[in-house]
């Protein structure tokens, strides 16, 4: 059974139906999201629908609980806070009441391994922390191995990620990024780990690669794996503008790298 794991969707419908075809195509027959459904992006109700239809299992993101009011915007940059602004009136009463149930973690277990979703850690899912190099790993590896965790799923900082190690006493740690070669996947082993954090990266707001990222879960190989798809740009930008949106300078610049060079395939 292959399960896919996306997250960090950000109101981007179609780099969202361009992950679920993909991974329909490669098997999977389960879909997950670490969070931030919202945001950033142009069709939030949209994305929650997709979801919804394809029977995705959703948990909460940093930007999911800013729509509902439940967690503030004082700390969200300027462009964060103007697209939960732009976003709120777009989402329907019902969806929101959707998005306000969603829980902050998931627990599974895969092939007899232990298995959580969060958006950030998993220790205080509601704070929303992130772990972002090898000492917030560090940490959380401790955390989640007290609750009987083996590996976890994460988004949030919107890069495709692992850390790992081999046992709880290894202070070094097993870290890499998704490879820049020009390549569409990437597996790392699910199982021989002590603890694993694998963060899935962004669907739909890829701002730290050049591309849409998620990985597959399979069961049977007992890899993760992490696909990666073009990203439409041009479309993206055309649908913010649309809108009265402003575009960010990481968007501008990575639209001028892409016109001036040859996008991986």
């Amino acid at each position: 059974m292959k399960t896919a794991v996306f997250s960090d969707i950000h109101a981007n419908p179609a780099a969202l139906q361009k992950a679920i075809n993909s991974a329909r195509r490669l098997g999977c027959e389960n879909f997950i999201c670490c969070g931030d459904i919202v945001g950033y992006g142009y069709a939030p109700n949209e994305c929650i629908e997709i979801c919804k239809r394809n029977n995705i299992e959703c948990i909460k993101g940093n930007h999911d609980a800013a729509l509902v009011g439940e967690l503030s915007l004082d700390w969200f940059n300027p462009t964060a806070r103007d697209g939960v602004l732009s976003n709120r009136p777009l989402v329907t009463d019902e969806n929101r009441k959707w998005l306000e149930k969603l829980p902050f973690t998931i627990k599974k277990k895969f092939a007899g391994t232990n298995v959580a979703f969060s958006h950030g850690t998993y220790a205080f899912p509601e704070r929303f922390n992130y772990i972002d190099d090898v000492y917030a790993a560090k940490v959380e590896m401790g955390l989640i191995r007290n609750d009987g965790i083996d590996v976890l799923f994460i988004g949030h900082t919107h890069g495709a990620e692992l850390y790992a190690r081999s046992t709880s006493e290894d202070d070094n740690l097993v870290y890499g990024q998704l490879p820049k070669q020009k390549s569409k996947r990437f597996g790392q082993p699910f199982e021989g780990w002590s603890e694993a954090i694998f963060n899935v990266g962004s669907v739909g707001y890829p701002r730290r690669c050049l591309y849409s990222t998620y990985a597959i879960i399979d069961d049977e190989t007992k890899l993760v794996e992490w696909r990666r798809l073009t990203f439409d740009y041009e479309g993206y930008i055309k649908a913010l503008e649309s809108m009265g949106r402003a575009i960010p300078v990481w968007l501008q610049a990575r639209l001028v790298y892409i016109n001036g060079g040859e996008d991986e395939k």
